[in-house]
């Protein structure tokens, strides 16, 4: 969506409401561990829906959406998996609520789909040897 836009400072996700993506919905959400809490987190509707009935939700969510907060591009002849870096992130309740997987665990089919098994396979073996549970 940058290239839409005259600056990264002015990009800005074309599905945000009122500072918020049109899909959201307010939820509930245990921390792990014992001490457990409930968090107030958002979740994709879209996202909700088709994991509730099985369906594959890249096959009819919007594209922004499948590879959002995710960006690839290439650079020296690599391909590069990056986080987006715009200014909307801190306002993006899964990028900030420490509950649930780590994001290259739960993006793993995300990155599957957009760069391939070998790719994903790499990123979670990278991830195991790297961070701790």
């Amino acid at each position: 969506m940058i290239r839409f836009f005259q600056s990264p400072e002015e990009m800005r996700c074309t599905w945000v409401v009122d500072d918020g993506c049109v899909f959201l919905y307010p939820a509930t959400d245990a921390t792990p561990g014992e001490s457990a809490q409930a968090i107030p987190v958002k979740h994709c509707a879209i996202h909700s829906y088709a994991l509730d009935r099985g369906i594959d939700w890249k096959s009819f969510k919007p594209t922004d959406c499948v590879q959002y907060p995710l960006c690839i591009y290439q650079r020296d002849g690599h391909t590069v998996l990056a986080l987006q870096e715009e200014p909307g992130h801190a306002r993006v309740p899964c990028l900030n609520n420490p509950i649930g997987p780590r994001m290259y665990q739960s993006l793993s089919d995300t990155i599957t789909y957009l760069l391939g098994p070998v790719f994903n396979e790499r990123v979670q073996a990278y991830g195991r040897a790297h961070f701790q549970e």
